[in-house]
């Protein structure tokens, strides 16, 4: 499985480590092109990143935990995605799944959205269900029509190589992880990678 990340910066000390340790448990799953824990989507994915959290020293995490949303004055029960910590460093996230079928811009607009969602989703979250610090996470993982002009091996290694460069900032680690040979299909569609995007939010107000 090939791998690119964004800029290495201070803030992103942790996640850049998840991010490594979260390839190696993916790679141990994969059986491309049969089989790849990446194409059943946000709910795998997580369950992947909760047991990269745990692989790392010092590492834990806990999924689907129960929670209290609060609209105004309105409370709802419900469960934020993963509780997940190393060291002293603690982290509460909601994650998103995007399916893009072409270009890194549209791919970009798509995980825009969903990680929009996901902070409105973290303020939302009760004070009594918030650890440390809140990351909103999207998966982007390219469905791609196999007979289409986003299918070739040179354009698939294009949009993974230059996603982790124009998605990251400050606040945004990005990783992606992908087969450039013999990448997992199904049903006409070719499944390549997946990239993973983590917007550290502002603390908790």
């Amino acid at each position: 499985m090939k791998n690119a990340y964004s800029k290495k910066r201070k803030q992103h000390q942790d996640l850049q480590k998840l991010f490594a340790a979260l390839a190696v448990r993916l790679e141990d799953y994969d059986s491309p092109p049969t089989d790849t824990g990446y194409w059943y989507g946000e709910r795998a994915l997580t369950g992947f990143l909760a047991a990269a959290a745990w692989s790392l020293p010092r590492g834990w995490s806990l999924e689907e935990f129960t929670g209290l949303r609060m609209s105004g004055k309105k409370k709802g029960s419900g469960r934020g995605d993963i509780w997940f910590g190393i060291g002293k460093k603690s982290y509460t996230v909601e994650a998103k799944a995007v399916w893009p079928g072409s270009n890194v811009d549209n791919a970009i607009k798509g995980a825009e959205a969903k990680l929009s969602d996901a902070a409105s989703q973290l303020r939302q979250l009760h004070k009594a269900y918030r650890v440390g610090r809140p990351v909103a996470v999207c998966y982007i993982i390219p469905d791609l029509n196999s007979k289409g002009r986003f299918a070739d091996s040179a354009t698939i290694r294009e949009f993974f190589m230059k996603m982790p460069r124009q998605f990251s900032d400050s606040r945004t680690a990005v990783a992606s992880l992908w087969y450039e040979k013999n990448p997992p299909r199904y049903n006409g569609r070719i499944y390549p990678g997946v990239v993973l995007v983590a917007r550290l939010l502002p603390g908790w107000s």
